[in-house]
């Protein structure tokens, strides 16, 4: 067998593995806190559109936090995508692209509202309540502890 066809299926033979063995583990799993990411990245408001689309591309995030006016709000890779991709032309795509997040919001990126929960929550609970929508934990003063992605609860 050549080596690298060889190495491809043992990788992926070593990602089952590991699905088994981690759906084997969380299985008694039912806090939020046992499936968000710690210490998330978040945007900023005065950062560059550009720059928020290439931490979600690299990173392959489809939601990224970001406090607006005290409240947690999320950049969706979908209404992103749907703002820049529906620029009249080629210019106005760049602007948009060097615009900061703030004034992004002003000219029509739309950003989504977040479930926002403290630790401890069932999973259960708040999937029902999703949509499809994020799930942010945070502490009593409103930091963000971590985000849960309906994906991070399959």
């Amino acid at each position: 067998m050549h080596q690298g066809a060889y190495a491809r299926h043992f990788a992926r033979h070593a990602i089952e593995l590991s699905l088994i063995l981690e759906d084997g583990l969380m299985d008694d799993s039912k806090c939020i806190s046992d499936y968000m990411v710690r210490s998330p990245s978040i945007a900023e408001g005065w950062q560059p559109v550009s720059l928020i689309r290439q931490r979600m591309l690299t990173d392959s995030f489809s939601f990224l936090p970001v406090q607006l006016d005290g409240q947690w709000k999320v950049v969706a890779d979908y209404k992103l995508a749907k703002w820049l991709r529906t620029a009249p032309n080629k210019g106005k795509r760049k602007e948009r692209l060097a615009a900061s997040l703030d004034d992004a919001r002003k000219n029509g990126l739309d950003l989504v509202d977040p479930v926002t929960t403290k630790n401890g929550k069932e999973v259960s609970e708040l999937l029902a309540n999703t949509d499809g929508r994020p799930i942010l934990v945070v502490d009593n003063e409103g930091r963000l502890l971590g985000i849960a992605t309906p994906y991070d609860l399959l």
